[in-house]
């Protein structure tokens, strides 16, 4: 192993996670706004369905995140931020660092966003690293009566439900490829993540080239490109949390999760990954079940969490209803029945009609 892999195999991304997005007050309740039809599949199927990046209600969800990890970099490159790590080596060795960024780091990064996947696309071959991934994604809300996301989300007779945030966080710690955060809307500080990350790739570099560009910068930028795809999932993942500033009334949380389906290659058939039927679409989803389910499950049983639904779901808030009596009744005597009375059940409190 070298001595970039050693130090690399030290980095824990799940770590870099925690440091640079926090943790919430470990009793709060994170709310998922939903129609009353998911809500009903959620608690009898005792799973939640996390979608695929690329195919959540805002088409640019991700994109955006990717966008501002590329300005990032760009910045970081023309500025010469690298040199603050080390600024004794040869302005030669600071053109391969550049030329190592820009290669495989802004030009990865650019191309998934005109392709608007990152599923496959054909550059990865250059970076063995860079495997075709998918990114799953379930939205989680601070907020538990927010009229913006009844109407977003929820739409008529919609419910939040209310998730204790310490029982999941434990839950998903358990679970290697799966990470909640709360989502970043400040544009520095999104970049000082993104930099913080290219930091860690330099260091690397310097630990491997020790400022030498011998036997020459073109075979040191091919050697480097074997390591970068590491920065690049990395990156991915990290820009899945940012989201533009104009959202940040929404306080939004996510679980997220990072597949590899190299992974699975021999054996496709037990890739955990699942279609729905959406708006005229086939939607991928992973399928993270809770507990024991009445229905007969195919996910792989390191996608399943052994605590209960009903041990980890505290709330549940019915949204704006034509029927809100009527809605609060069926309501209770449905959490009796599936979730043993345990979640607190209210109506919303905000006097708004649909139309």
């Amino acid at each position: 192993m070298s001595v970039y892999d050693q130090a690399f195999y030290r980095f824990r991304l799940t770590d870099y996670f925690k440091e640079v997005f926090g943790l919430s007050d470990p009793e709060q309740v994170l709310y998922h706004y939903t129609s009353m039809d998911s809500f009903y599949h959620i608690v009898k199927n005792q799973s939640i369905w996390m979608t695929e990046v690329s195919y959540l209600n805002d088409a640019k969800e991700h994109t955006y995140g990717v966008e501002i990890a590329i300005e990032a970099t760009e910045e970081y490159i023309q500025n010469k931020e690298y040199k603050s790590l080390n600024s004794s080596y040869s302005e030669e060795y600071y053109k391969m660092i550049e030329k190592c960024l820009k290669d495989n780091i802004v030009r990865v990064l650019g191309r998934y966003n005109r392709d608007e996947t990152y599923l496959d696309f054909s550059y990865h071959s250059r970076l063995p690293k860079v495997k075709p991934n998918s990114l799953f994604i379930f939205s989680l809300s601070a907020e538990r009566n927010s009229l913006s996301q009844w109407i977003a989300y929820s739409g008529e007779g919609g419910v939040s439900i209310g998730f204790n945030h310490s029982q999941l966080l434990s839950s998903l710690e358990k679970m290697p490829y799966f990470r909640i955060s709360k989502c970043e809307y400040d544009l520095a500080k999104q970049k000082k993540i993104v930099k913080g990350i290219l930091d860690r790739q330099v260091n690397q570099i310097n630990c491997e080239a020790n400022g030498s560009t011998k036997p020459g910068c073109d075979g040191y930028v091919e050697g480097y490109a074997e390591y970068a795809g590491n920065c690049v999932n990395h990156i991915m993942q990290l820009a899945s949390m940012f989201k533009n500033k104009a959202f940040k009334h929404e306080n939004e949380y996510r679980i997220v999760a990072f597949i590899d389906k190299n992974s699975y290659e021999s054996h496709p058939e037990q890739y955990p990954v699942d279609f729905r039927v959406k708006g005229g679409l086939i939607i991928p989803y992973l399928n993270l079940q809770f507990g024991e389910s009445e229905a007969d499950s195919s996910v792989k049983s390191s996608y399943r969490v052994s605590d209960s639904l009903k041990d980890i779901l505290t709330h549940i808030m019915l949204g704006p209803s034509k029927e809100p009596k009527l809605a609060l009744k069926s309501m209770e005597a449905f959490t009796l029945k599936y979730l043993d009375d345990f979640a607190i059940v209210e109506s919303t409190d905000i006097p708004f009609i649909y139309r």
